[in-house]
């Protein structure tokens, strides 16, 4: 016989079940600004903003928000705008915990003391950035600011971001959290014209997830296409890198260097493919006592392979020039047949918890597709085959990367107030290539000011990491 709920019983769970709100944004819609909806939005909530062009700054103050364009990627525009929010501090200011972000453009962020973001980071526990463009601000992204957080940052463009405190801004800055995953993005091509110039990717994050992007200079003045100053554990797998001509930097891959935060100091890099232009430098620059396992890369260039750390394995790495690609000045880095990476990998294996093979390969612009092994494994990030696997967005994503053409101006919008969604991280990772967490020390809680010592920093996905975190602090 089946057990059945009084009627009070069901009644009561009616009136105990939290309702999530739908908030719309745009012309014509409930909410006519950005501002206004986050002001109204509470914890779980969804925000829409349709499709169009938008001139405020925003604070999102709720937890649990889901942000997300609709009808095409509306664009938040702030170029030559003062933004004053909080003191200045970027486009988007996230305080709220366990945001999730998707298919916004954020443009133009520039504050008085040089560190304005598109996405200013603030908020507790796990933030995903999915299908954004972060363009031309002094910062993309900024943030980490609780030594427990996590992210998910897949399949966005950051470029012409570093345009603030010459040297001390970047297309991604992340602080000391507890992981990082960054995955089927395409960080590129730096502010240029302002002498001394950022990163491409910085993170102080105690575990990094650093999979199938393209971090490639494309003629602009970066300094380090990847650094990792705290070192932690990073695993650097199946990544698209390039150092430009023009970088004011001859190191690629910079790891250590600003003190050993983080008490494991162990870095994969593994079936990366990364071309150094400038002919010159280092290619993986580390600092004692971090250990380096480099297995089955291509380094294509003049410079030294690895200065510095503790080198616990180096195998199946090759150093040929740029003919062994189809098409080194167009990007096409897949592998020529018959040149020396075809069916060259070694067996790359595990740390003991994290496989280091590489399942899935970046796909232009910001896709992920399935890795196509015929035989054995290709050296570098991509595999030889005969036609490409179509590409996706990462799996699980639930928003498409590409929104379409460049949509419509929504017109002029005023500010207006705080606001906040939950977060779907979803993600293309293999259970195998997720890494321990750990508790860590807290970071500054001031935040990143980026200056003097600078310590101031999919539902699968989010299973993973949890268990990930509860598995180290056990």
């Amino acid at each position: 016989m089946r057990a059945t709920l009084p009627l009070s019983a069901l009644a009561l769970a009616a009136l105990t079940t939290p309702a999530f709100a739908q908030l719309r944004v745009g012309p014509g819609e409930a909410y006519e600004t950005i501002a206004a909806a986050a002001a109204a939005a509470q914890d779980g909530d969804t925000v829409e903003i349709v499709a169009g062009t938008y001139h405020e700054e925003v604070v999102w103050s709720a937890d649990r928000l889901t942000i997300r364009g609709v009808g095409g990627r509306p664009v938040i525009d702030m170029t030559g705008r003062a933004l004053t929010r909080q003191g200045g501090k970027g486009i988007f200011i996230l305080d709220g915990a366990d945001i999730t972000l998707e298919n916004v453009e954020l443009v133009g962020a520039s504050v008085p003391d040089g560190n304005g973001a598109g996405i200013r980071w603030q908020g507790a526990g796990h933030l995903v950035v999915r299908g954004c463009v972060l363009r031309d601000n002094e910062d993309g992204i900024l943030g980490g600011n609780h030594a427990d957080d996590t992210a998910l940052i897949e399949g966005n463009e950051f470029v012409g971001n570093g345009r603030g405190d010459v040297g001390y801004t970047h297309n991604v800055y992340i602080n000391g959290i507890d992981t990082l995953t960054f995955q089927g993005n395409w960080s590129h091509a730096l502010a240029s014209g302002l002498g001394d110039s950022g990163h491409l990717l910085k993170t102080r994050a105690r575990n990094n997830f650093v999979l199938y992007n393209r971090l490639t200079a494309e003629g602009g003045p970066s300094s380090y296409e990847l650094q990792l100053p705290q070192g932690g554990t990073a695993y650097v797998i199946g990544n698209l890198i390039e150092q430009g001509t023009s970088s004011n930097n001859a190191t690629v891959i910079s790891i250590g260097g600003d003190g050993t935060q983080w008490p494991e100091q162990r870095v994969f890099l593994s079936h990366n493919t990364v071309v150094n232009r400038l002919g010159r430098g280092t290619f993986i620059s580390a600092t004692a006592p971090v250990e380096l396992d480099v297995v089955n890369n291509l380094f294509i260039g003049q410079g030294a392979l690895i200065s510095g750390g503790v080198v616990t394995r180096e195998q199946g790495n090759l150093t040929p020039d740029l003919s062994v690609l189809v098409d080194g000045a167009g990007y096409d880095w897949r592998p020529v047949p018959g040149s020396a990476p075809v069916d060259m990998g070694s067996a790359p294996g595990s740390d003991g918890a994290v496989s280091l093979v590489p399942t899935l390969e970046y796909r232009h612009p910001m896709a992920l597709a399935p890795r196509a092994v015929d035989g054995a494994l290709d050296v570098g990030a991509l595999e030889l085959v005969a036609a490409l696997p179509d590409a996706g967005p990462p799996e699980d994503a639930g928003q498409d990367v590409d929104a379409g053409p460049e949509p419509e101006d929504a017109g002029e919008v005023a500010d207006a107030g705080d606001a906040g969604a939950p977060a779907d991280g979803g993600v293309a990772v293999d259970a195998g290539q997720l890494a321990d967490a750990g508790s860590v020390p807290q970071p500054d809680s001031s935040g990143c000011s980026c200056r003097g010592a600078r310590d101031t920093s999919g539902a699968a996905l989010g299973v993973l990491v949890l268990w990930f975190v509860a598995r180290r602090r056990r």
